[in-house]
């Protein structure tokens, strides 16, 4: 009930409550944007920008819904934006990890490390080249473990669409992968 009344209080204006709203949600909206844009120099202004969609829609927020999947689908469309004019995913020098690392087992092993970099490096790799419709219903999807509902009103868009896009996404990364290794078994034979 108190995020009902704090958007309330946004919504009419009032001294702080946005600041406060902002407080409350930044953190989350980093970390969204991180899935999706990764270590990017420009996260900050995109957090930014997150939050002047959010002041100058607040009053298309409908109180009956999640506040946080509406936060969340302001802030993929942001990234999406963002994405559709930067033409490229990633960038070499940032190509840290990007998806979850395994649960904690016993140490990893010189050769074990090296060979998850090079998995991962290839993933990367493969996810650079989808569209970006395509990647985000991925990294939600997979990553993010969103169930496809959850992404598809997240991206607002309908369930089948989301699903396609899914689909294609691995199908996709899955032939990036599967080329990339054939080539490589080739240069070592």
């Amino acid at each position: 009930m108190r995020e009902q009344e704090l958007i309330r209080r946004v919504a009419l204006q009032e001294p702080g409550a946005f600041e406060e709203l902002y407080h409350a949600y930044v953190d989350r909206v980093h970390r969204h944007l991180y899935t999706i844009i990764r270590s990017d120099a420009d996260i900050d202004d995109l957090v930014q920008q997150t939050f002047v969609q959010v002041f100058r829609r607040i009053d298309t927020y409908r109180a009956e819904a999640n506040f946080g999947t509406w936060l969340h689908r302001v802030t993929v469309n942001v990234a999406l934006v963002h994405l559709r004019k930067r033409k490229r995913w990633f960038r070499p020098e940032t190509s840290e990890v990007l998806l979850p690392l395994p649960q904690e087992k016993a140490p990893e092993l010189p050769d074990d490390s090296l060979e998850r970099k090079q998995k991962m490096a290839l993933l990367h790799q493969a996810l650079d080249g989808i569209h970006p419709k395509k990647r985000v219903a991925f990294l939600l999807y997979e990553v993010g473990g969103y169930t496809l509902e959850e992404v598809a009103e997240l991206v607002d868009a309908p369930l089948n669409t989301v699903a396609a896009r899914l689909r294609a996404a691995r199908q996709e990364v899955r032939k990036t992968v599967e080329r990339r290794l054939r080539s490589e078994t080739q240069a070592v034979a």
